[in-house]
Parts: C-alpha cells; structure tokens; sequence
C-alpha cells in the first residue's frame, strides 16, 4: 500500500492510501474522526456490507497482528474504504458538527488527491511532448557537428597544391562557419523554448486555480435552492439557467435569492435532485413549494453541494 504524501503530512486532511490500484481510507481514522468505537463502526460496516458491496464495490477487509501489553498476540480487523464507501456510510450517521467536519475532511482528502494526480498527469504528458522536442532538436544539432568534424578532417587532408582545390577548401571553410552560426542558433532557440515551457507549467498551476470558474462555464443544468431572507422559507427547482428563473421569480417575490446551485450533467439529473430534495425535506413542507429549514438542514445542503461540484469539477 502506497501513502499519498500530499494528505498524509496535512492534519486538516486524511491519509488517502492507494491499496491494488485505488485510492482508500483506513476504516480505524474513520472512526476516531467520528468519535466512535472502531468495533462499533466495523459492526455498522457488516450491517451494510451486502448493500455497500452490491453498489460500490467489494470491501477490502485487512488484518493487522500486533503484540498488546501483556505481551500476548493479537489480530486487529480494519477496511480500507473507497471514496464512495466511506461517503455511503457518512450518510449514515446524523449531522452534528462533528460529523459535518468529518464528511468535509473526507471530501477534501479524497479530492486533493485527485488535483494532484491530474496536474501530475498534465505536467508529465506536457513534459513528454517538450522531451520529444529537445531530442529532435538535439538529434539536428548532433547531425550538424558530425558534418562539420567530418569536412573538418577533409579539409586538414586535402592536397594544398593546385589554386583550385585552395578555392574550394576555402569556399568548404565558409560552409562550415555558416554550419557553426545555425548550431549556435538552434542551441538558443532551445534554450529560448526551456524558458517557455517553465512559463507553461506556471500557467498550467494558474489554471488550476480556475476550476471553479471552469464548472460555472461548462454546467448547463443546475438543481437550485432559492429562499426569501425575511420570511426564512425556501424553495427548490431545476433549470439550465438559474439567473433567469431567479429573474421569474422578481415578480412575485422581490426578496428571492439563490442559496445554493448543484451542477448536474443533465437536464434529467437536475430534476431528479429537485425530487430528492422535496422528498428528503417532506417534513418541512409549508404550503405549495415552500419549505421552512433548520441549521441542519441547511448544512446538508452545503455538503450536497460541496460534493456535487467536486464530482462534476473532476469529471469536467
């Protein structure tokens, strides 16, 4: 198993582990960030085993023997989860601040160590391509100083006794010096192009910083939560243009904002979260499309929206 040393030094983020090819997270820091018994979570973790399993993959059980005060041996049980394991089973626990911090901690991990390995795969594939550049360039400049050692020794060998062979080893001499200003020129200009590519991988670490702008460009479906600041009541809906539907909504309620906006890749997804979100708040219902939320609530929201533009960043 291989540690990802971009969260493994960060206290702010867990330890993502690669186990046979995917990405994972210690069951037993799972618990401790939870506050729980790690024995009661794997007792959680079997009660859900065959569901997790039939949706997100089979669960990689691991064992660990270790040697306890006494001196004796033991075997300590553990999982290593997936990204969509471990946020199948944070669902399962209620949002008190703790776990709210802890779902959090656990999108982050899971998605810094998909920003580093996607720059890493755009800084090497960006590499590869200048790498193939410099050995052509190189391959030039090599060619060039073979012809030149080589007229070179031609030049050294020739007979010096007729005019004419004097004329054309002196004309062979200019060629030579025109062949040593071009391989001087070809050397600048790679050394022009290395100076590029440092701006380019600059660039590329720019470009990263404008992912969020990247999602707000390429999303053309959107499940939105609007509310009325005054009256504390909300309302949710799905459309592709937020901005105008909000605009709708003017007329009859000049307060209206926009209080969270889930990125969806299509029209039919945007409306089946509006169907979840009417469903999971049933209880709050007022009257018509009003819904009245807690603190509670309001945190889930930011959550499902958290991990939705995270997802869809990544996919985008």
């Amino acid at each position: 198993m291989q540690s990802n040393e971009e969260t493994s030094g960060n206290p702010n983020l867990f330890p993502i582990i690669q186990h046979e090819d995917v990405y994972v997270v210690d069951s037993r820091l799972i618990a401790e960030a939870l506050g729980i018994e790690h024995k009661n979570f794997l007792e959680t973790l079997k009660k859900y085993q065959e569901k997790i399993e039939e949706g997100f993959g089979t669960l990689a059980f691991q064992t660990r023997e270790f040697q306890t005060k006494q001196g004796n041996k033991s075997i300590e049980r553990f999982a290593l989860l997936t990204e969509d394991q471990a946020i199948f089973l944070a669902t399962l626990s209620r949002n008190t601040k703790q776990v709210v911090e802890f779902k959090a901690k656990l999108v982050l991990s899971f998605a810094q160590v998909r920003q580093v390995l996607s720059q890493a795969e755009d800084l090497t594939s960006e590499l590869a391509k200048r790498l193939a550049v410099y050995d052509k360039d190189f391959e030039n400049i090599e060619a060039l100083c073979k012809v030149f050692l080589k007229t070179n020794d031609m030049l050294i060998a020739s007979d010096y006794k007729y005019e004419k062979q004097i004329e054309a080893l002196t004309n062979e001499q200019k060629l030579q010096k025109q062949a040593l200003v071009k391989a001087n020129q070809q050397i600048a200009e790679l050394q022009n192009s290395q100076s590029k590519n440092k701006m380019v991988i600059s660039d590329t670490v720019v470009r990263v910083d404008k992912i969020e702008e990247v999602l707000e460009v390429n999303a053309s479906h959107w499940a939105y939560v609007m509310c009325c600041p005054n009256r504390k009541i909300y309302k949710f809906g799905a459309s592709n243009d937020v901005k105008e539907r909000k605009k709708n909504f003017k007329t009859v309620a000049p307060n209206m904002e926009v209080y969270r906006k889930i990125p969806a890749k299509t029209s039919a997804e945007a409306f089946a979260i509006e169907k979840m979100l009417k469903t999971h708040f049933a209880h709050r219902h007022l009257q018509n499309e009003w819904y009245a939320l807690t603190e509670d609530d309001l945190h889930y929201l930011d959550e499902l929206e958290l991990t939705h533009r995270t997802h869809f960043t990544q996919v985008a």
